[in-house]
């Protein structure tokens, strides 16, 4: 470790263990929010080494792995020097979120430029805006979104414009006459009349005879609003996509920097 790198350390950990995480870090649920507490370690090539509890000066207070017992104990005094600064890691449990350092470079862009902790709070916001979207959406299939506006097509439009629609009728100008020369013919029958159903017990039509369906002021409103919600959904989709492009641009330019500083003469 260079005189430099053992500064920052002697700087940038005396915080973090100030706030160490108990045994058991709920990952879920409200408690799992309030939580804000590091862990620190020393691995070595890649595997568990030493657990860092503490620094005094230019030494490190840690517990070391056992292979055997496969758990940190016992305690042991590091000094800074003996430790590659690549090997250090720092895991920041921030709410539900896991912030993860590799290395005293890597630890003091973050903690300095704070760029982790915009990218999870743009997150939240993100996802919590997409969910809200979600939450008001009106629970509306496609297909039935499908029949009413071919009943209002009908309606509107054309030389012959209908008032009630019999069942036949929709499933032949939905699917053509194809319907009638498939071999599962009853099966989309008895959806659309489950759907058409459906839409006599919310207001959305009303009956006409024995097997007649009208349109009602209710079915233009419904199709509008789902039409809408469908167009705010993809805007929440959007926003998530950005958020991952953003992201990454961020991940990368981060490893750059730290590239940079490692490398530089």
């Amino acid at each position: 470790m260079t005189r430099f790198d053992k500064f920052l350390c002697t700087r940038l950990l005396p915080p973090l263990l100030e706030r160490p995480c108990e045994a058991r870090i709920p990952r879920s649920g409200e408690e799992a929010k309030r939580v804000n507490c590091f862990s620190l370690f020393v691995d070595r090539q890649k595997r568990p080494h030493l657990r860092v509890c503490g620094i005094r000066g230019t030494d490190l207070t840690c517990e070391k792995w056992d292979e055997t017992k496969e758990r940190y104990e016992g305690q042991t005094t590091v000094p800074l020097e003996k430790i590659d600064a690549a090997d250090l890691v720092v895991r920041h449990y921030y709410g539900l979120a896991t912030i993860e350092y590799e290395g005293i470079g890597d630890l003091a862009l973050g903690r300095l430029t704070l760029w982790p902790y915009i990218r999870v709070h743009f997150a939240r916001v993100a996802d919590g805006a997409v969910q809200f979207l979600f939450n008001r959406r009106k629970v509306v299939t496609k297909q039935t979104v499908e029949i009413l506006n071919y009943m209002i097509e009908s309606s509107t439009h054309g030389d012959r414009k209908k008032e009630a629609f019999t069942l036949v009728e929709i499933m032949l100008g939905l699917y053509s006459d194809r319907w009638l020369r498939h071999p599962g013919l009853s099966s989309p029958h008895l959806r659309i009349e489950f759907h058409l159903n459906s839409l006599v017990d919310t207001g959305e039509l009303k009956r006409s005879g024995n097997d007649g369906y009208v349109l009602t002021g209710k079915a233009l409103r419904l199709v509008e609003e789902y039409e809408e919600q469908e167009r705010k959904h993809k805007q929440g989709l959007w926003v998530q996509w950005s958020l991952v492009v953003v992201t990454l641009l961020l991940a990368s330019l981060a490893a750059v920097q730290v590239w940079v500083s490692y490398n530089s003469p």
